[in-house]
């Protein structure tokens, strides 16, 4: 027996934006010191569209996972102690999802959002950093979270204890997260 359920709207209202920002200075030296890694052939290749060899395009998928994280934030590549709300504050991407989630805020009183990222430390810690510090409730759900655990953060965004849902992999399945009016895919 097969339960499939074709895809539709089912009765729900869908609207898909997306936004584009600037990286921040801290971000661009960061992003411009990963590029210049890159030996000079490929980033040649990279830059007049040439195709590239099977090895090549290997080797650039695991490299790209850094620059991907710059593009959240700094955090992973602060030096020294790591600051979850300087990062946030270095990071244009999340200042505007965490400006969509204050102007939901302000339009219902009965707002929930759910943010994903691949990148715990790069997207998802300053956000809920910069959540905490506006006194919004958020939870990080991730994969070093016990099954009680989980189950408990679930149970507390559906009783409306959290209002935001932040999560990474690890909650890309299986989860029912009622009432979620938003939902920011930050990657």
């Amino acid at each position: 027996h097969v339960d499939y359920q074709g895809q539709g709207d089912h009765g729900i209202a869908k609207n898909e934006e997306r936004y584009s920002v600037a990286m921040s200075p801290e971000q661009t030296e960061l992003y411009q010191a990963f590029w210049n890694q890159l030996p000079w052939l490929l980033r040649w290749k990279m830059q007049r569209n040439f195709p590239l060899t099977k090895q090549e395009i290997g080797n650039l998928s695991s490299f790209l996972a850094g620059p991907r994280q710059v593009g959240l934030s700094t955090l992973p590549f602060m030096k020294g102690k790591r600051d979850p709300l300087k990062a946030f504050q270095q990071s244009p991407k999340l200042q505007k999802a965490m400006e969509l989630v204050e102007g939901q805020m302000k339009k219902d009183p009965n707002f929930q959002g759910a943010a994903f990222s691949n990148f715990i430390d790069a997207g998802l810690e300053p956000y809920a950093a910069a959540l905490a510090d506006r006194g919004i409730p958020a939870g990080i759900f991730h994969g070093g979270l016990s099954d009680a655990q989980r189950k408990q953060m679930v149970a507390d965004y559906n009783s409306r204890k959290l209002k935001m849902f932040l999560y990474g992999p690890s909650g890309g399945e299986g989860i029912s997260l009622k009432g979620t009016k938003l939902l920011q895919v930050l990657d």
